[in-house]
């Protein structure tokens, strides 16, 4: 992750990239980070303290030990050790303790991670510094975590068409309403040839179809989103080529039918004309356009 590398180069620099979504308060910092990313929980003594030899320790929602620095038995009798889910991925900077830096780094950060955090330096007496962490959550397979989460779609193979090979992405029973896309091997998405949604007894059934061409690989992904608890899931389907029937695509079958639409007409002009011809040689013969008040008079074929 970025802010391990950023140890390197100082507490500083990493805290410019992964803390960018500060917010400053009276007595509050807040920062803000995407979950699993690393973030930098900024704490200072100043630059004269030296805090090599010091203790310092971070507490989170004025209850929970996350992290400490150097001994003191008084505290240590005061407060549990480091709590499990906090053990490994919390550190700080100790190149940077001789600046009085004593900010904290959180690695790989949860959602349970939000909260509000405090540092204390004892030997400054009324030294301390709180920050607000805020987590944004991403889009990621929340099924083991939420009762309510779809478990996955599923992706089968229909028939081929014109178009090509249709593919239907299926959701049945949802209890959150999902939104479905189909995605190529490149991720791109790919156009809708029709879209169902129902709703019965208040879980939703969701029925997604797209037409699709040979391709190098023939691989598919259907994506269920339930945005309102940041929940994805998704199924693949890889096409058999033999799967593809070697048909005309649908823009050439417009342009075919467009030319024999056009020759028929044609045909069709060249037949009346040709029909109206022999009417006029046959009512213009002398012997009848004497007798006949109209161009074809009561002339019977």
């Amino acid at each position: 992750m970025f802010c391990s590398v950023a140890k390197l180069l100082g507490l500083f620099l990493c805290a410019a990239a992964a803390t960018a979504g500060h917010e400053h308060g009276p007595d509050v910092t807040t920062v803000v980070v995407k979950e699993w990313d690393d973030v930098v929980l900024p704490c200072s003594a100043g630059t004269e303290e030296n805090l090599e030899q010091g203790q310092f320790y971070w507490i989170k929602d004025d209850k929970t030990l996350v992290f400490r620095h150097g001994v003191d038995v008084e505290h240590n009798n005061s407060r549990p050790g480091e709590d499990e889910p906090f053990k490994g991925r919390m550190s700080h900077f100790p190149d940077q303790l001789k600046f009085g830096n004593a900010s904290l780094l959180i690695e790989f950060t949860p959602l349970e991670n939000a909260g509000n955090y405090t540092c204390y330096i004892p030997h400054l007496l009324v030294e301390r510094f709180t920050v607000r962490l805020v987590v944004e959550p991403i889009l990621r397979d929340r099924s083991l975590e939420i009762p309510d989460a779809l478990v996955k779609p599923f992706a089968r193979i229909l028939d081929n068409s014109v178009d090509g090979v249709l593919l239907r992405c299926e959701v049945h029973g949802a209890v959150i309403k999902p939104t479905l896309k189909w995605l190529d091997a490149d991720r791109n998405v790919m156009p809708t040839v029709d879209l169902d949604v129902y709703e019965r007894g208040g879980r939703y059934f969701v029925f997604l179809l797209t037409a699709v061409n040979m391709t190098i690989d023939n691989y598919y992904r259907c994506e269920a989103t339930q945005e309102e608890i940041s929940h994805e899931v998704y199924d693949d389907v890889s096409v058999p080529g033999e799967t593809f029937s070697p048909t005309v695509d649908a823009s050439s079958v417009r342009v075919v039918l467009t030319m024999l639409h056009t020759v028929l007409y044609a045909q069709s002009l060249i037949f009346t004309r040709g029909l109206c011809d022999v009417f006029q040689s046959r009512c213009l013969s002398p012997a009848q356009s004497s007798t006949s008040g109209s161009p074809c008079g009561s002339l019977e074929f």
